[in-house]
């Protein structure tokens, strides 16, 4: 469990540190030295990922240090918060639209990551593939459905209002999809096959005579 947990921490590092960095100096330091720390933070974790360990950075830490500079130049060009008020919404749709599009592929995302981070085999079944697909149509669901929150409270709360319901809101269901995630999927596995859904299921069920 304890190797689990810090896998964890270093996939969210690794993947969503632009975004981390922003979040602490912004809070403390103020919103352009937030952009700008995010910016440094990209440099430095492909610099390290490239050179230092000469690892290949991940999509997921493409497509948030893509952003992160994007809307980090557009914000310092601009007197309002743009970022802050457009970020999360972009953010959590893009993020529903990358668990989404792997639904098509032979492995979901969260499959990948599940074995990407050692806590799985590679062994293909139907069952596994039904599962992992399950997990990752919640996380789908779940990036849509935060995204929309968040422009709604963006658009109508002032900005500290919605900075403290951004953080509430994203911290707690984060953790609560984490724990849903890592902690519970035997529990969440017991419970499709208790419903009957899985497609080995299905498939001796319809086998069976009347």
């Amino acid at each position: 469990m304890k190797l689990s947990i810090v896998k964890v921490f270093q996939f969210l590092y690794h993947n969503f540190g632009p975004l981390i960095g922003f979040y602490l100096v912004n809070h403390f330091f103020g919103f352009k030295a937030g952009v700008i720390a995010s910016i440094l933070v990209v440099i430095w974790e492909f610099a390290w990922l490239k050179f230092r360990r000469k690892t290949k950075p991940t999509t997921f830490f493409y497509i948030t240090s893509l952003m992160v500079i994007a809307f980090g130049i557009f914000d310092l060009t601009l007197q309002a918060p743009f970022f802050f008020k457009l970020e999360a919404f972009i953010t959590n749709m893009c993020m529903a639209f990358f668990f989404g599009v792997s639904l098509f592929r032979d492995k979901s995302l969260v499959q990948e990551i599940a074995e990407t981070q050692g806590r799985i085999d590679t062994d293909q079944t139907p069952d596994k593939h039904f599962f992992f697909r399950f997990y990752t149509s919640v996380w789908t669901v779940y990036f849509v459905a935060k995204a929309i929150i968040y422009l709604w409270i963006n658009l109508n709360s002032s900005f500290e209002d919605a900075f403290f319901l951004r953080v509430a809101i994203g911290k707690g269901s984060f953790w609560a999809m984490m724990f849903f995630s890592v902690v519970i999927p035997k529990l969440v596995w017991r419970c499709l096959e208790f419903l009957k859904v899985f497609p080995s299921q299905r498939a001796k069920a319809l086998t069976q005579p009347e």
